[in-house]
């Protein structure tokens, strides 16, 4: 992933799509600077030449960054035009990635019992990606902290450390917070 942002971020600057790029390592890497993020608005996405399910992981990261802002309703409706491009072309990838957002935010926001729904609606997509686990049960984690359901948080902590490799710097910070 870092090879190929890296020659976007080189050669791709004249391109009509690069402005989706920037700043989309916020998955693979952790080194990230909200602060001088210029975000894509809804449109800007839905005027890009690009297929449905690249625009669907332009609106989760945007979503993502809208959440980061504190603008929880524009972060759901992205996040739901993009379950949209789900539900046309059942890409589980997206599937997963909307649900786990959401989840975040409802978390965020005190909505235990909606973020509780989705989580266990993950868990049919995370039987279908393997590499999906160690997230989903950092996040439950995280809700099973906010609720003080202390042993659950052990539990699922404990089994998202078999599921890691401590190389992966996103899920290892997820997991040491």
């Amino acid at each position: 992933c870092q090879e190929i942002y890296t020659y976007i971020l080189k050669n791709m600057k004249n391109d009509s799509t690069y402005p989706a790029f920037v700043n989309a390592n916020m998955f693979f890497n952790v080194n990230w600077e909200f602060g001088k993020i210029t975000m894509l608005s809804y449109e800007q996405i839905q005027q890009m030449p690009l297929n449905a399910v690249s625009k669907a992981y332009l609106l989760i990261k945007e979503a993502y960054l809208q959440f980061l802002a504190e603008n929880k309703v524009e972060a759901m409706k992205y996040l739901n035009q993009a379950e949209e491009v789900y539900q046309e072309t059942d890409n589980i990838y997206i599937e997963s990635f909307v649900l786990a957002e959401k989840t975040q935010i409802l978390e965020e926001y005190g909505e235990f019992r909606k973020a509780v729904t989705l989580y266990e609606q993950m868990l049919t997509s995370i039987e279908e990606i393997p590499t999906m686990k160690a997230s989903y049960y950092i996040g439950i984690a995280g809700l099973h902290i906010r609720q003080l359901k202390l042993k659950e948080a052990k539990e699922d902590l404990d089994q998202a450390e078999t599921l890691f490799d401590r190389k992966l710097e996103n899920i290892s910070s997820a997991y040491l917070y």
